[in-house]
């Protein structure tokens, strides 16, 4: 576990805004249980508006991309205010700056908690600096874009968050999925089927 400094951290919500020209680029990461609960799945996507044959525009510098800063989803008595934990990765995708013609590999996944805020980033092989200017266009090309990463999935709380996207203009829509366990899933449909069977004895 390392401490990182905030522009190293690279979310796209402190460090730069896109826009697409027809609608709002997204990217969606997923979080799941890996080696029952040991391990943690990362995954992302990255919308069409992103892809190649297609870009967004960047509204000025952009210093890295990254799935953004959402409200707690971290245990805080795993990761301390302030620290992060880093996870290297390989054959992921890379942003490409079609003014420029530059591309930039992502090498690692942070997560960072701070602030009441928690952050999932993404890091380049080149420290995060996807220097570009208002106006460039910028494109992703997928590469394998799914990890198992050594954190365990009991230290990370499930549900649905999404961006904090007031700091960022025009927003590019970001949504954070941590999936519950198998068990929880089994769990819910045990009870639910109770309380059905229950209610219709009541009835």
């Amino acid at each position: 576990m390392k401490k990182y400094a905030l522009h190293v951290v690279l979310a796209l919500t402190m460090f730069a805004s896109v826009a697409a020209s027809t609608a709002t680029p997204t990217i969606d990461f997923t979080l799941s249980s890996a080696n029952n609960g040991a391990d943690t799945q990362v995954s992302w996507v990255f919308g069409n508006d992103w892809l190649s044959g297609s870009s967004v525009t960047s509204n000025g510098a952009l210093w890295g991309i990254g799935i953004g800063s959402y409200s707690s989803f971290i245990n805080n008595s795993f990761l301390a205010d302030g620290s992060s934990v880093t996870f290297t990765v390989q054959n992921a995708g890379a942003i490409t700056n079609l003014t420029t013609g530059t591309t930039y590999q992502i090498t690692s996944v942070i997560f960072q908690s701070g602030g009441g805020m928690d952050v999932v980033s993404l890091v380049f092989d080149n420290g995060g600096n996807v220097m570009s200017h208002t106006g460039d266009q910028i494109s992703y090309t997928p590469g394998t874009d799914s990890y198992t990463v050594s954190l365990g999935f009991g230290n990370l709380v499930t549900g649905t968050y999404t961006m904090d996207n007031t700091i960022t203009s025009p927003a590019t829509a970001e949504t954070l999925t941590i999936v519950p366990e198998p068990s929880t899933y089994a769990l819910l449909v045990v009870t639910g089927a109770g309380l059905f069977c229950l209610k219709r004895r009541k009835a």
